[in-house]
């Protein structure tokens, strides 16, 4: 489906290891991949892009702290309701404070360790309410390309049948 998402858009690239591994996907193996010379290499600028609720959380996430050796961090949030510090939990509050930039040109200079934050409007699309559509046999059209709404349902994925 990704491979069907991405089809015609040159700038995406799709990474088969991460879609065919046989273990979970972590984000910090991945970009640790990523930093191998084959690929990127360790001087090249690599923003990780969250929303700010996965942000918030990233505490609990495997090996999170190694994250800021290897990428730079550009959280997305609503307009009008910018990352707060005082919200996080006090370790990425600390990290957040001493991390930020309110330049996001500032993430050329150095490959990994910045957080920069941005608004962006929401769309109400998610993969729990895509799922549902399609479970009760509603159009998800516009919430996806129209060739993996195609593929989901020539597979019969997500039907209640």
């Amino acid at each position: 489906m990704v491979r069907l998402a991405i089809a015609g858009h040159p700038r995406f690239e799709l990474d088969a290891a991460e879609v065919e591994a046989a273990q979970p996907s972590y984000t910090v193996p991945t970009l640790e991949r990523l930093r191998r010379p084959e690929f990127l290499g360790e001087q090249e600028s690599l923003v990780l892009l969250l929303g700010a609720d996965a942000f918030a959380g990233i505490a609990d996430w495997h090996r999170w702290l190694a994250l800021f050796d290897l990428a730079h961090i550009a959280v997305a949030h609503r307009p009008g309701y910018p990352v707060d510090a005082d919200r996080l939990s006090p370790a990425l509050a600390d990290i957040f404070r001493a991390r930020f930039t309110a330049d996001p040109a500032a993430l050329n200079a150095s490959p990994a360790g910045r957080i920069t934050t941005f608004p962006m409007t929401p769309l109400d699309i998610s993969a729990t309410r895509i799922r549902t559509l399609l479970s009760k046999g509603q159009s998800a059209r516009f919430l996806m390309p129209d060739a993996v709404i195609d593929f989901i349902q020539q597979h019969h994925f997500y039907s209640e049948n």
